[in-house]
C-alpha cells in the first residue's frame, strides 16, 4: 500500500489538458461506466462544518485510467483558517477493484482544487462560444483556493481572457490579480471595487466563495441574457431565481444534488434540466438564454485523478510504501 502525502501528489499531477480529459471522463461515465452513488454527509459541529464520504467505482478503462474502486473523505470546516489549519481537507482510499484490498491512501486537499478546476474547465470549454475577435470576460467570485486553482484552467481554455477578481478580502483579490497578469493565456485582470462591478458584463461567471450562512445572494439582473454561471460554491452566489430563469441548468451528478437540497441548500431551485456528461454526450450546443452549472464534485472525478497520479508517482517513486495490514477475525 502506497501514501502520498500532499507534496507527492503536487509532483504527480498531471498536465492541464490531461486534467481535463479526466474531468470529462469522469462526467460522461456517469451512468455509463460507473458506479457513483450521492454523497453521505454527517455534521460533527456547527458553522456549517459537514463531513462527506464519496465512494466511486469505474467498471471499465476510460480515457487511459484502469477500472478502479476509491473512496474520498472530506471535510469541510469554515472556521479552520482562524487556527491556521485548511477549511476543507480530506483523504482517498483506493482499493483493488477485484479483491478490494487497499491500495493507497492519498492526501486529497489538491486533487480536490485541481479535479473542481478542471471540471470548470471543461464546461468553459464545452459551453461557451466566444466571438471570434473578442477575449471572453471572465468574474472570478473568491480569490481563495479555488480561486487560485481556476486561473491556470481558465487561462488555458479562454486565451487572452478578460479576468475581473472580487474578494470580500480586497488584498487577496490584488494577490490573484498580479499572479494572473503573469500567467500565460490571460490577457488582462483587474480587480473589482465590488462584486456588482465583478458580474456585470462577464461572459462566464465562476463563484468560488467560502461557506457561509447567507445564500443565493447574486441578483440575477446583474446578468447578461446569455451570461454563462459556473457555482463551485453551491448556492453561495447562485439564486433559485438564476436556475429558474436558466435556459440550461446542469449539475454533475443528480443525486448528489438531491442529497444537498434534503439537507437544506439549493432551496427553491427547479430540477435541473440534465447532468454535464448527458449534455456533452449529446453533442448539442448551450441554447440561447442563460446557462447555469453547479458542479458540486462527484467521488468519480476524485478516482480518476488519484488513479492517474498513483500510476505516475509509482513510475517517479513517490511516496512511502506502508506494511500491508495482518490479517485476522474482523
Amino acid at each position: 500500500m502506497r501514501y502520498l502525502s500532499a507534496a507527492d501528489t503536487i509532483a504527480a499531477m498531471p498536465s492541464i489538458a490531461r486534467q481535463l480529459q479526466l474531468a470529462e471522463a469522469a462526467l460522461v461515465s456517469v451512468g455509463a461506466a460507473a458506479e457513483v452513488p450521492g454523497k453521505s454527509a454527517v455534521h460533527p459541529r456547527p458553522h456549517s462544518s459537514i463531513a462527506y464520504a464519496m465512494p466511486a467505482s469505474l467498471t471499465r478503462a476510460v480515457a487511459g485510467v484502469r477500472p478502479a474502486l476509491g473512496m474520498k473523505w472530506v471535510t469541510v470546516f469554515p472556521d479552520n483558517p482562524v487556527s491556521g489549519l485548511p477549511a476543507i481537507d480530506g483523504l482517498i482510499i483506493l482499493n483493488e477493484p477485484d479483491t478490494l484490498a487497499t491500495t493507497a491512501v492519498i492526501a486529497a486537499s489538491a486533487i480536490t482544487a485541481v479535479r473542481t478546476a478542471a471540471v470548470s474547465g471543461v464546461v468553459l470549454a464545452r459551453l461557451i462560444s466566444a466571438t471570434p475577435g473578442n477575449a471572453t470576460r471572465v468574474g472570478l467570485i473568491g480569490a481563495g483556493t479555488q480561486g487560485r486553482a481556476h486561473l491556470p484552467v481558465l487561462a488555458y481554455v479562454a486565451p487572452e481572457l478578460d479576468l475581473v477578481i472580487w474578494d470580500r478580502y480586497p488584498e487577496k483579490a490584488e494577490g490573484l490579480a498580479e499572479i494572473a497578469r503573469a500567467t500565460a493565456g490571460v490577457g488582462s485582470a483587474t480587480v473589482a471595487e465590488d462584486v456588482r462591478m465583478a458580474v456585470e458584463g462577464c461572459d462566464v461567471l465562476v463563484t468560488a466563495a467560502s461557506f457561509g450562512p447567507v445564500r443565493q445572494v447574486l441578483p440575477i439582473d446583474w446578468l447578461g441574457q446569455d451570461a454563462l454561471v459556473i457555482a463551485v460554491d453551491y448556492d453561495m452566489y447562485a439564486s433559485a431565481a438564476l436556475a429558474e430563469s436558466a435556459t440550461t441548468f446542469l449539475v454533475d451528478e443528480i443525486g448528489g444534488f438531491e442529497n444537498s437540497r434534503r439537507e437544506g441548500r439549493f432551496e427553491g431551485f427547479p430540477d435541473p434540466t440534465g447532468t454535464i456528461g448527458t449534455f456533452l454526450r449529446s453533442g448539442t450546443h448551450r441554447p440561447p438564454g442563460r446557462g447555469l452549472v453547479a458542479h458540486l464534485g462527484m467521488g468519480l472525478s476524485d478516482l480518476l485523478f488519484a488513479v492517474s497520479i498513483l500510476d505516475r508517482a509509482a513510475e517517479l517513486g513517490l511516496g512511502i510504501i506502508l506494511p500491508d495490514p495482518e490479517v485476522g477475525p474482523s
